[in-house]
């Protein structure tokens, strides 16, 4: 007639939320739920006692207008009580309460439906069946409540009212009363077990997730001071530009004067080494520093007008002197469906082939460097270029490619002692040529 209260609702990682939430539910459960179906059951049962009445009007003990009278009237009373009572009382839980005392009128309708002899003995099995989803406990003490009350209205029978009872006839019916209850009883415990296993992993998925949560606020954190520190460290580096470099040129340009005066051999080997050394040093603080730069995100690109062909005959007039130098042939070639007239950063595409060159110069020992200039697509407002540097160096091993474009990386660790550098050349020239819209890649 009644279900058993079910958990049900939303998941939440506060006890006192969850606690909360419970207790409304356990409201809603004996306050409101339970009252309505109450009062549905003791309504279809004083419509099946007037049914029978109504085919069998001289029924012994039969008197529906009482029962429904009384048993309508309980469970309205019932449901008034509870909701309105239902949180102000904590002593005792006043569900339970009523619903033991349903059992006392599921007792009364029997007594007044033929007592012994009533047809609503199946009655005493609902309330000990309608508590198989709570706990073994619970259910088997409505099991043994049920079976008490009908034996004390056996006794109230025998004794009081002097009734004539079939006693081998009840006592089977006691028996059987006791031992279907029973059995309902105990089909409780496997409900309970599972409902104690999903607690228990409701609980550990609680403290999983209050854990992945303290984590999460760990790892934010840390994130963010790691953030914060890479910023001021970006920050520093880059606002230290001018004057880490300033001292530099300095070096460099006093040793250029001071090498124009005469000199001893052996001081104009020793200058010779410093100048040599402070410009190496220079280039890579202009290294380090781009790149702290470009990660601050404190280096920007600025477009200005200036002719191809020119800009780069200037940029890489001192390279074709260098590759002269080592033997090297150098070939420079700017395809003629190529704009002269351009706007972008002319000072960061200089920056990029400087940089390419370098490295194609560095790692070739001999045969040739070439730069080629094509056009891939051009509007009358737009146009897309392709740089090529091809040379005839050591190359690079097509498993190490995609790892030179990584800060501090070269292609072979080998590399750095015989060729020197940083690694940082080809991982800059990338974000430059990203910031300028484009890409930049190897073949071969």
């Amino acid at each position: 007639m009644i279900a058993a209260e079910a958990e049900r609702g939303s998941f939440y990682l506060d006890a006192t939320r969850t606690e909360e939430e419970k207790r409304r539910r356990e409201r809603y459960f004996h306050a409101i739920e339970i009252p309505r179906l109450r009062l549905l059951g003791f309504l279809i049962v004083t419509l099946l006692v007037f049914v029978r009445h109504m085919f069998m009007p001289n029924e012994a003990g039969s008197n529906p207008w009482l029962l429904g009278t009384v048993v309508l009237s309980y469970a309205l009373v019932a449901w008034a009580i509870l909701y309105f009572c239902f949180d102000r009382v904590r002593a005792v839980n006043l569900g339970t309460v009523f619903l033991s005392i349903d059992v006392i009128a599921f007792l009364f309708a029997i007594y007044l439906t033929g007592a012994d002899q009533s047809w609503l003995f199946f009655l005493l099995f609902i309330r000990t069946a309608d508590q198989t989803n709570t706990n073994f406990r619970r259910a088997l003490a409505f099991a043994h409540f049920s079976v008490v009350l009908y034996a004390l209205l056996l006794v109230e029978l025998a004794l009081v009212e002097h009734r004539a009872i079939a006693w081998p006839v009840e006592i089977f019916k006691v028996a059987l009363l006791y031992g279907a209850n029973l059995y309902i009883a105990m089909t409780a415990r496997t409900a309970e077990r599972v409902r104690d296993r999903m607690v228990g992993a409701i609980r550990l998925a609680r403290d999983l997730v209050g854990q992945l949560r303290t984590q999460s606020r760990d790892l934010d954190e840390a994130r963010r001071q790691a953030e914060e520190a890479s910023r001021i460290k970006g920050e520093f580096l880059a606002n230290m530009s001018h004057e880490i470099r300033t001292p530099m040129n300095g070096i460099i340009g006093l040793t250029a004067l001071t090498l124009d005066t005469r000199l001893t051999p052996d001081q104009r080997e020793n200058l010779t080494m410093v100048h040599s050394s402070a410009t190496s040093l220079l280039q890579i603080i202009n290294d380090i520093l781009d790149l702290s730069k470009i990660e601050a995100g404190r280096l920007s690109v600025e477009p200005v007008r200036f002719r191809l062909r020119e800009q780069l005959a200037a940029a890489l007039r001192p390279l074709m002197l260098k590759a002269e130098e080592k033997g090297l042939q150098f070939i420079t070639d700017v395809d003629a469906a190529v704009p002269d007239q351009l706007v972008a950063d002319a000072l960061r595409l200089q920056q990029v082939l400087i940089n390419l060159v370098g490295n194609a110069m560095k790692f070739t020992e001999r045969g040739s460097i070439s730069v080629r200039v094509e056009s891939e697509d051009a509007s009358d407002r737009d146009a897309t270029l392709r740089f090529t540097v091809t040379d005839t160096g050591i190359g690079i091993p097509p498993d190490r490619q995609s790892a030179i474009f990584e800060a501090f990386t070269q292609a072979d660790g080998s590399t750095t002692r015989r060729y020197g550098g940083t690694g940082l050349g080809l991982t800059i020239s990338r974000s430059l040529v990203t910031m300028m819209g484009g890409r930049l890649w190897v073949d071969g």
